[in-house]
């Protein structure tokens, strides 16, 4: 038996889920004050709305600040739920989501086997109970293995690795972490409850609902905060999850910029995370205005970088309500060697480029464009809508026949033969679907925070304005009409109005975690 299977009467389940995911759309925890203190950084958000919370340090004993950092910082860890304390003798950090140890040995951190260290604890039967984790199970095709040798550590990687067949989804979330071993340990166990299926592994747990309204999105696998787990099964000492005061004489209330992703290219999109501030913040860059708002407990901004910025330093400008001072935050853009095609039309197609109906069509899309709402519709990563090879990249540099009429290309092109489906990339609202001179026949979806992905010269359209969309349903064909030298689809993605890379947005990543 490759790993243990339990009936839904096995235990009563409670439908509720200790992954502290929100849905998409749903309200985010409140933002809390973080801010920088010597040598670390101070976290409030799970100061249990006090103002007091956790610091994550680096000093002679440890560098937990900079390990937090380099490991994928709230992202990939959550924020702190615990003050520095000592575990089976090493200086130890629990953080929603893992637990780091301190080796001094390598001068860095592992990831705590936390699901483990329960079962060690004795906590298996409570965790079944009540929070449907099913118990650790050793293989029998184990047995006689040594996991001190390459040979015996290979196989039992491959015999732990086959219980992730028994849930396809879960396989796929699970192997498509190329840190998984790091992040999640070897798989351990499987149970299939009914309304939820869930994988246990030695750092983490993995859910999937297979009913609406349960303790996750249906059908779609989650994790669960694991060092939430083991704060509340007794595996954290109790000093060490009390929250502390803020230190003295640090300016609680001084805001601050940060970049989740510190290098910058032309045609990016800044994710500008908002520290020492909970209320009300615009960030500027130039002429484009965004305001910061709650995203999973941080206050962040998108800002928009056109492929035709100008290459070097930069300046954000961040202020708080009207009459405070700004703050600035100097960045760099790197180039981008975009392509040249001088594009030859025929007389027929050249003649819709008329300034008239050029400028007409671009007020249209501003007013749609412009629209801003806090809500996040998008879920992960978008795909792209068509099947096909590409073919003109975002940023290609044009020169429309002899007309001296100079443009960029504000999308990614995809060859197809006109029928071929066309999909939503990610979920969102039907913002505008009808016929454009210039564009033919358009779709635009409002994936909210002013972020849109919009779909070209389309042979059929299929949805209408106010369709809500998931990700990869159909909205049409691909076409030949509008201003277009043969059938494809142009597919572009626009923040504030500005067109930007689309194929950052199909990766893992800040964008779209």
């Amino acid at each position: 038996m490759r790993a243990l299977r339990l009936a839904a009467l096995v235990v009563p389940l409670l439908l509720a889920s200790f992954t502290g995911v929100l849905p998409v759309g749903a309200g985010a925890p409140p933002c809390a004050v973080d801010y920088p203190v010597a040598n670390g950084h101070f976290y409030s958000q799970t100061g249990e709305d006090t103002g007091r919370g956790f610091m994550v340090l680096d000093d002679h004993e440890a560098r937990f600040w900079t390990a937090f950092q380099n490991e994928g910082g709230i992202p990939t860890l959550g924020f702190p739920v615990s003050s520095r304390y000592r575990f089976k003798g090493l200086p130890t950090q629990a953080f929603q989501k893992a637990i780091l140890q301190w080796d001094s040995a390598k001068g860095g951190v592992n990831f705590l086997n936390t699901l483990d260290e329960l079962s060690l604890a004795g906590r298996d039967p409570e965790l079944l109970a009540f929070r449907q984790t099913p118990p650790h199970i050793a293989l029998i095709e184990d047995a006689g293995l040594n996991p001190a040798t390459p040979e015996g550590f290979s196989k039992i990687v491959q015999n732990h690795l086959q219980i992730l067949t028994q849930n396809p989804a879960i396989q796929e979330r699970f192997e498509s972490e190329s840190r998984w071993l790091e992040l999640y340990g070897l798989p351990v166990s499987y149970a299939d409850f009914g309304p939820v299926q869930v994988l246990r592994a030695q750092r983490q747990v993995f859910q999937v609902w297979t009913v609406d309204d349960g303790g996750g999105p249906k059908g779609v696998p989650v994790l669960a905060n694991s060092g939430d787990v083991a704060k509340e099964f007794g595996l954290i000492p109790s000093d060490a999850i009390s929250p502390v005061e803020p230190p003295d004489g640090i300016e609680t209330g001084e805001l601050t910029l940060e970049l989740v992703s510190s290098q910058v290219r032309q045609g990016d999109v800044l994710v500008v995370r908002v520290l020492g501030s909970s209320g009300p913040v615009t960030i500027s860059l130039g002429s484009i205005v965004a305001p910061a708002v709650c995203d999973a407990g941080e206050m962040r901004a998108l800002l928009p970088i056109s492929s035709i910025s100008e290459p070097g330093n930069h300046t954000l400008q961040a202020k708080e309500g009207v009459f405070a001072a700004p703050v600035e935050f100097v960045f760099s853009v790197t180039p981008v060697d975009y392509p040249f095609e001088r594009l030859y039309l025929s007389p027929e197609v050249e003649s819709l480029l008329t300034p008239e109906d050029i400028q007409a069509e671009r007020a249209l899309l501003e007013s749609i464009f412009g629209t801003f709402t806090t809500e996040r519709r998008w879920d992960g990563p978008f795909i792209i809508p068509a099947s096909g090879p590409p073919t003109s990249p975002f940023g290609e540099r044009r020169i429309y026949g002899d007309s001296g009429l100079y443009d960029y290309h504000g999308g990614h092109d995809v060859a197809a033969p006109t029928g071929t489906p066309v999909f939503a990339s990610q979920k969102g609202a039907v913002a505008w679907a009808g016929p454009l001179k210039i564009r033919g026949n358009t779709v635009i979806i409002d994936h909210g925070r002013s972020v849109f992905s919009a779909y070209l010269h389309l042979s059929e359209i299929n949805v209408k304005v106010g369709d809500q969309l998931e990700t990869g349903d159909l909205l049409g064909a691909v076409g030949n009409t509008g201003l277009s030298t043969g059938p494809h689809l142009h597919w572009e993605i626009r923040v504030l109005n500005v067109p930007v890379d689309p194929l950052p947005w199909t990766q893992p990543g800040p964008l779209t975690r």
